[in-house]
C-alpha cells in the first residue's frame, strides 16, 4: 500500500470519527471548521491566532467583535482564531475539522458582529485538528456568493487553473475589458479576496514618515492616501513577497513565492470610472481605462472633502503615486484570487516566469 493511499485512508477514517461525533452529540453545529487559503498555516501543528486588526471583518464589524470579547471577559485586542460552526462556509476553500471536546469551551466566544462565525481565543491546539479536508484547489478563489446571515462567501464550485487562464485571455482580447492585478502576501489573500479596500500601504506610510517630521503634514496627507494600487501586469508578486519575508528582492524564488504570494486578478470594464491611470504625475496627467486624458481634478479620486473640516480631502495627488499606477479610492472585488503552486503556474503561463529559480 502507497504512502497516499494510507494517507486518503486516515483521512476517511478521520472524517468518519467527526461523523461519529456529531452523531452522539446529536447536532452537526458541534463541530468546528478552519477555512485555510494556503497551506504552511499550521506553527508547530496549532492553527495561530492573530488581532481582529488583521482579520477578515470590516471597520463597522470590529467594534461589535470587540464588545462580544469584553462580555466574554477578554481584552478586546485579543489574538483569536476565526471558526465555522456547523458546516464550511464553502466546499470550495480547504479547511480544517475541529474536534470541539479538545478545545477549552470557555475560550469559545459566539459572534453578533460577523454572523455564521465563532472565535477562539488564542491558537487552535494541533490535538483539536481532526482532519483536513480539501475541495477545489487549493491555491484558487474565485467568484462569491451572497449568503443571508453570512454574508459574502465562496461559490461552492471548484475552478481549476485553466478557467482562470482562459477567463484572463478572453477579457484581454476583449476590446470593452482591462485585466488588472494586486499582490500582497498570502496571509491577506482571503480578505483581500473579499474586498479590495481603499488604505494607506506600510510603504507609503514609512516614505512618507521619512520624508518630513511635520505632524500637521503627515495628517493632512494620511487623509488623502486612501487608494488603492493595481497594475496591468503581475510583476509586482516577487516584490511583495521581498518586503513580507524581509528578504532581497534578487533571492526569491519560487519556494518563497508558493509559501508566502497571492495574486488577485480583476476582470473590468473600461468604462469603469473609478479607476484611473497616471501618465505624467508632476503635470496631473491622468487616463482611464478607456484611454481618455484626465487632469487630476477631472478624475473620480480628487475630493475638495468637508467644506468645514477638510474631513476626505483629495486635492492633490496621493503621495507615491508614480507613473504607470493604477489606482482607485473605490473597494473592488477581485474575479480571482491565486496562491501557492496555482499562483506560480498561473505566472508561467502569462509569460512572468520567475527565471526558473528553484
Amino acid at each position: 500500500m502507497s504512502n497516499g493511499t494510507k494517507a486518503t485512508l486516515a483521512t476517511v477514517a478521520a472524517l468518519a470519527a467527526v461523523g461519529a461525533l456529531v452523531k452522539r452529540r446529536g447536532s452537526a453545529s458541534s463541530i468546528y471548521y478552519y477555512h485555510c487559503p494556503v497551506d504552511g498555516v499550521l506553527r508547530d501543528g496549532a492553527i495561530p491566532a492573530w488581532p481582529l486588526s488583521s482579520s477578515r471583518a470590516r471597520r463597522s464589524e470590529t467594534q461589535q467583535l470587540r464588545s462580544d470579547l469584553r462580555q466574554e471577559g477578554f481584552l478586546p485586542g485579543s489574538s483569536v482564531v476565526w471558526l465555522s460552526p456547523g458546516k464550511p462556509v464553502s466546499l470550495t476553500s480547504p479547511c480544517y475539522v475541529i474536534d470541539p471536546d479538545k478545545l477549552d469551551s470557555g475560550r469559545i466566544v459566539p459572534t453578533y458582529g460577523a454572523e455564521g462565525y465563532a472565535l477562539h481565543v488564542g491558537p487552535v491546539p494541533a490535538e483539536a485538528i481532526v482532519a483536513r479536508r480539501q475541495r477545489g484547489s487549493r491555491g484558487i478563489m474565485g467568484p462569491m456568493r451572497f449568503v443571508r446571515g453570512k454574508g459574502s462567501v465562496l461559490d461552492d464550485a471548484p475552478i481549476d487553473l485553466a478557467t482562470v487562464i482562459r477567463a484572463v485571455r478572453s477579457a484581454e482580447a476583449d476590446p470593452d475589458m482591462a485585466v488588472l492585478y494586486h499582490s500582497g502576501d498570502a496571509s491577506i489573500a482571503g480578505k483581500i479576496h473579499r474586498g479590495l479596500e481603499p488604505h494607506m500601504g506600510q510603504w507609503v506610510s514609512q516614505v512618507l514618515s521619512g520624508a518630513t517630521d511635520d505632524p500637521d503634514f503627515i495628517h493632512q496627507r494620511q487623509q488623502a492616501q486612501s487608494i488603492s494600487y493595481l497594475s496591468d501586469e503581475p510583476d509586482w508578486v516577487a516584490i511583495k513577497v521581498s518586503r513580507a519575508i524581509d528578504k532581497p528582492y534578487a533571492q526569491i524564488v519560487r519556494a518563497d513565492i508558493v509559501a508566502h504570494g497571492h495574486l488577485s486578478i480583476f476582470l473590468v470594464e473600461r468604462d469603469d470610472e473609478s479607476v484611473v491611470r497616471a501618465v505624467d504625475v508632476s503635470y496631473d496627467r491622468f487616463e482611464d481605462l478607456s484611454g481618455r486624458r484626465l487632469r487630476w481634478w477631472e478624475t473620480p479620486l480628487y475630493d475638495q472633502g468637508d467644506p468645514y473640516t477638510g474631513a476626505g480631502e483629495r486635492k492633490q495627488v496621493p503621495f507615491g503615486v508614480e507613473p504607470g499606477d493604477y489606482i482607485t479610492a473605490q473597494s473592488l472585488s477581485p474575479d480571482y484570487t491565486l496562491t501557492g503552486e496555482d499562483l506560480v503556474a498561473f505566472l508561467d503561463a502569462v509569460g512572468f516566469p520567475l527565471g526558473g529559480k528553484p
